[in-house]
């Protein structure tokens, strides 16, 4: 079985530097089964290491209709011709750069397709308003919501998902915020992406549901062990892990040596730490 670990990266320090981390976790499990699978603009990928797969692809948001949201190369990336690489992968993660691997991924082989959880429909004007979308654009909502961003399955499929979320988050960008932002937490232009993709899921497999364990994007802060999750997520915090405190500098003074890399949050340092000493800059 061959396994790809599939996202963009931009040319920006912070991006890349978060890319090494993610990279770090890779070699740490060493996921023998898997590759990682960079997309983005040659610029980024020369600042990455040579061990991992790089396809050159444009960022959507070179395209000025959409209006520097650059959320949506995270998924416009598979849905691009060049993404056709992962065709050859019996399955595929599609991911973020402020992710990391632990151990578990190597036990990690759940059929069809899994997300984690989101956190993005917390009222019920949010939930009419993506069955609504779903109608008025002649797709299938079943009621599955709170799907994670990070999707794993068959390439094809995925592909498929992020193609048809890619269109639904430029007319969700378009046409329902085209006067206004919205207001997190309830509806919001920034979650875009979010809100597409869960349309799409919907529609284009009619047997997923939001799994109950939470074993893709947890998250970066947790003290629960690594064993339990194979995918963690650094959502906006300023506890430890914070990607935010890290890539401003932060943790310098933290000896690798006295980390636990059996707790989440350490793990997460630790992979940081080195990717830190090795990040070229």
């Amino acid at each position: 079985m061959r396994r790809a670990v599939a996202l963009f990266v931009e040319d920006r320090d912070n991006l890349i530097l978060q890319s090494h981390c993610l990279h770090q976790s890779w070699r740490h499990i060493g996921a023998k089964d898997t590759d990682l699978v960079f997309m983005g603009p040659r610029t980024a990928l020369e600042r990455l290491p040579d061990d991992v797969v790089k396809v050159v692809q444009p960022a959507a948001t070179d395209n000025p209709e959409w209006r520097g949201y650059v959320y949506v190369n995270s998924i416009a990336c598979l849905a691009h011709p060049s993404a056709s690489v992962l065709d050859d992968y019996d399955a595929v993660l599609r991911t973020d750069v402020d992710t990391f691997l632990t151990p578990a991924w190597n036990r990690f082989r759940p059929e069809g397709l899994f997300s984690g959880l989101g956190h993005y429909c917390n009222d019920d004007e949010t939930s009419a308003n993506l069955r609504r979308i779903a109608r008025e654009q002649g797709l299938t909502h079943r009621g599955v919501t709170n799907i994670g961003s990070t999707l794993y399955g068959p390439p094809g499929l995925l592909r498929d998902i992020c193609r048809l979320a890619t269109e639904l988050s430029l007319y969700i960008r378009t046409v329902e915020f085209k006067d206004h932002p919205g207001a997190w937490p309830g509806w919001y232009g920034a979650v875009a992406t979010l809100y597409a993709t869960e349309i799409a899921v919907n529609h284009l497999d009619s047997g997923f549901s939001v799994p109950g364990e939470h074993l893709l994007d947890y998250y970066s802060e947790s003290a629960d062990p690594v064993d339990d999750h194979p995918h963690i997520h650094c959502w906006h915090t300023d506890q430890l892990f914070s990607k935010f405190v890290f890539c401003d500098g932060g943790y310098r003074d933290v000896d690798e040596a006295s980390l636990d890399l059996g707790v989440i949050r350490e793990y997460c340092l630790a992979m940081a730490l080195r990717a830190r000493r090795r990040f070229p800059g």
